[in-house]
């Protein structure tokens, strides 16, 4: 390629020399595609599945590093991350339950979500005098505990309830401790939505 430019150079030179460049120029543009491979048809393509980019022990010393920077102990602390361009994920005490605050609210949403998803519901339908799109706005942006609290009702009883939000997260009932079903406790696998049997990585302090 590089020999085929320099001709290309010369063959400009002497064209301008002669007074017959724009011949020279049709003459290098026809070289030049006739150098050019044809690009191949990008449907025939076969897509290829992405590469892992998450170095778990680069991580684990990053998350590691922050605590012992901040002063946090291991056995408060738990996250989940999932990297969506590969669907790659990773855990630090990821499967530990633990007091959930609003994060409740998440898949307490998800599930109405999931209603108007099936056309069991319409986003204009209207529940305990508010409509599904004021129950969201208020539960989701405004963190609203009186909305929240009422729409937990709406899918029955207590058990009832969190059996919705454990299956929407991809946990079933024998994967749950005992005190799941009488506390506001998540663990941050169950948050990220994902099967703790079979798609997250389990990594304990050591």
């Amino acid at each position: 390629m590089k020999v085929f430019r320099i001709f290309l150079c010369l063959l400009l030179c002497l064209a301008l020399l002669s007074g017959s460049a724009p011949a020279a120029l049709a003459a290098a543009s026809d070289a030049a595609a006739e150098a050019e491979p044809e690009a191949e048809n990008s449907d025939e393509l076969e897509a290829e599945e992405p590469w892992p980019v998450l170095d778990e022990a680069e991580i684990r010393a990053l998350v590691e590093g922050y605590m012992a920077e901040h002063g946090v102990s291991a056995d408060r602390f738990a996250m989940s991350f999932c990297y969506t361009g590969t669907g790659e994920t990773w855990s630090y005490n990821g499967d530990w339950f633990l007091q959930g605050a609003s994060l409740y609210k998440l898949s307490l949403m998800m599930g109405l979500a999931e209603k108007v998803h099936n056309g069991e519901l319409q986003q204009t339908d209207r529940i305990y005098d508010w409509d599904i799109s004021y129950i969201e706005n208020r539960a989701l942006t405004y963190s609203d505990n009186a909305v929240s609290e009422r729409m937990i009702g709406y899918f029955g009883t207590f058990r009832e309830y969190r059996l919705m939000q454990a299956r929407i997260a991809g946990y079933t009932e024998d994967q749950l401790p005992a005190e799941y079903f009488s506390e506001n406790v998540f663990s941050a696998d169950f948050m990220m939505g994902s099967r703790s049997s079979t798609t997250t990585r389990r990594n304990t302090p050591t």
